[in-house]
């Protein structure tokens, strides 16, 4: 009777450990989820991403083939706007990497010592407080919610971290394949998956040593001694090519760029084009480790953007599991020491459990603040957001190692319910982060674009400052059909050679447009363009709007047609980029005085 009850429970904690409290991890993140899901579009790249899924068309650069094809089929489903199954299919990506990190923190939990975990059924309860405490932060909840590429490269991110853990400590070959063909299909959706390269290394280097190991014991003659680096050498070739094998996915772009859908940024048609976008095309001026663009590089200005960096890094991490009110400010840092002692500490009880999981972990984590600390663009905090994983796993190790120590230093024995107490951190993170994380009543993107379009004449031209203003105007004519009559001209985009091809087959009502490869110097030589390539020919004949203002337009006696947006709705929006409120129409003012 007593080995059938022993037998019986080991049952029992398994299903409990693999699949109950497993399911009920992605069921609890997938519902919340959705109740806060976005109906339609929300601010930001995602509205791109929408109408480039609809059109099949090549995104901003680097293109995010990946992201277009998965959406595609996403978009197959009967529920709802078009925005919204493609905000759905973020929820789910969400919903699986916090399930996928469940299981990481199995593994990882296996290799600590019998003293920190009575059960499996303890570990698997802390495993999933800790799953639950990442799924709510507010980084990970706001891209569960919206269309975006960081909730496909958050599952990428868990998905090599557990691959790599199981290889670490099994050594089996088909893991160190799989682990290689997921980072090739992370490159082809976002090029941040980059910072997991150490994983990589590591691996090869763990797979080389096996090899050569084996090979010595296995060979006598020294032709045989004198193959073994060679053999080693040869096995990264199905690795490597497995790697290319997820990234051909970036064939898509040159693939679908012959097709000349609406929607093409770059036109990757051509070798020149393609390498263009995968590159980063005109994004890579962000790469000059600048606070602002157009500030040039020294040691002062890369530090005081260092310092800037740091500061709301360190903001960030405090706010991504409670809000802090105006009462609470100066408990601020003492928090911020504390997470961080917990993550410090998580991290060095690590290296002494399993050196070079926890090495390797710590190096995936300094490449992630590498491109913190080089990559100034505005949405920073996206890039934050990837740290969150690693960081709750140090801080749970740290938590978990002091909580054992006490236990068996003080009380010599584990206290019943204590490990209960984790999910106090997930608790806390949906009390304070439910209110901003929910969009499931909010259409102001999608109200803002159907007001401005609503507001112009028949066969208008408008012209939009950047990606906030013509984003919401593009998935409306493109996805949602409306004012197709409207010819909207993005005036960033003049001075780019492939944005001519964009309105190569486009119904221009006889408007006439000049875009040519000219990068203007400064704001009159870019105005002067403007002027004489796209407003000059069409006044008086075409109905002219403008979402921006500038002194230079001032020529063209502008009169304000609307305000679409208010201080409330900036407030409100306090995680992503609204355009300019007001809509202009220009008049036929005299063509030669001079700006004001």
């Amino acid at each position: 009777m007593h080995t059938l009850n022993a037998n019986t429970e080991t049952r029992s904690e398994h299903l409990i450990q693999n699949i109950y409290l497993p399911l009920a991890v992605f069921l609890i993140a997938f519902l919340l989820y959705w109740r806060t899901l976005a109906p339609t579009i929300y601010w930001g790249d995602g509205i791109e991403f929408c109408a480039t899924t609809k059109v099949l068309g090549g995104a901003h650069p680097t293109g995010y083939p990946l992201l277009v094809l998965l959406g595609k089929v996403f978009s197959l489903i009967p529920l709802g706007t078009f925005a919204y199954r493609l905000n759905l299919m973020c929820a789910a990506l969400c919903a699986v990497g916090v399930l996928l990190f469940y299981f990481l923190l199995i593994r990882v939990f296996t290799i600590f010592p019998a003293f920190c975990f009575s059960s499996s059924t303890y570990r698997a309860t802390i495993a999933s407080a800790g799953a639950l405490g990442l799924a709510f932060t507010k980084g990970i909840w706001f891209q569960a919610t919206t269309m975006e590429a960081y909730a496909l490269n958050f599952v990428f991110l868990i998905s090599l971290l557990f691959v790599f853990t199981c290889y670490v400590l099994e050594r089996k070959p088909s893991l160190l394949y799989l682990l290689f063909l997921l980072f090739g299909l992370g490159m082809a959706n976002h090029l941040l998956i980059l910072t997991t390269i150490p994983v990589l290394v590591v691996a090869l280097i763990i797979a080389m040593r096996s090899r050569l190991a084996q090979a010595a014991s296995s060979t006598t003659t020294p032709a045989q001694r004198h193959r073994r680096l060679p053999q080693a050498l040869g096995m990264m070739s199905v690795p490597i090519l497995l790697l290319l094998l997820g990234a051909s996915a970036y064939l898509y772009l040159p693939i679908r760029a012959k097709a000349m859908p609406p929607l093409n940024w770059g036109n990757p048609k051509n070798l020149k084009n393609f390498l263009w976008v995968i590159n980063g095309g005109e994004f890579k001026k962000y790469h000059l480790l600048q606070e602002q663009p157009g500030t040039p590089f020294t040691l002062s200005t890369y530090r005081e953007f260092v310092e800037d960096q740091t500061i709301r890094y360190a903001k960030w991490m405090i706010d991504q599991w409670i809000t802090v009110q105006a009462y609470m400010r100066k408990l601020r840092y003492g928090l911020l020491i504390i997470m961080s002692g917990l993550v410090g500490v998580g991290f060095l009880w690590g290296l002494s459990v399993h050196l070079l999981l926890y090495l390797t972990f710590g190096l995936v984590i300094g490449a992630h603040f590498l491109i913190i600390f080089t990559y100034n663009i505005p949405d920073i905090s996206a890039y934050f957001a990837a740290t969150a994983p690693l960081l709750m796993l140090f801080g749970l190790s740290g938590a978990v190692f002091l909580q054992s120590l006490a236990e068996k230093k003080i009380w010599n024995r584990k206290i019943n319910y204590l490990h209960l107490c984790y999910f106090l951190l997930p608790i806390l993170a949906i009390y304070s982060n439910f209110r901003s994380a929910d969009k499931s009543q909010y259409t102001l993107p999608e109200d803002y674009a159907r007001s401005v379009l609503s507001a112009l004449a028949p066969g208008a031209l408008i012209l939009t400052a950047g990606d906030n203003d013509i984003y919401p105007l593009w998935y409306l004519q493109h996805v949602e059909h409306e004012r197709k009559d409207v010819v909207v001209v993005g005036s960033n985009f003049i001075f780019s050679e492939w944005y001519r091809e964009y309105f190569r087959d486009a119904d221009l009502h006889g408007i006439s447009l000049t875009i040519q490869e000219q990068q203007p110097t400064t704001d009159l030589a870019f105005f002067s363009r403007l002027s004489e390539w796209i407003i000059d020919p069409n006044l008086p004949d075409v109905p002219i709007y403008s979402l921006f203002m500038h002194p230079y337009l001032e020529r063209y006696s502008p009169q304000l047609v609307g305000v679409y947006l208010s201080s409330a709705d900036y407030r409100e929006a306090r995680e992503s980029f609204l355009p300019q409120p007001a809509l202009y129409r220009l008049g036929a003012g005299p063509k030669n005085s001079e700006p004001k």
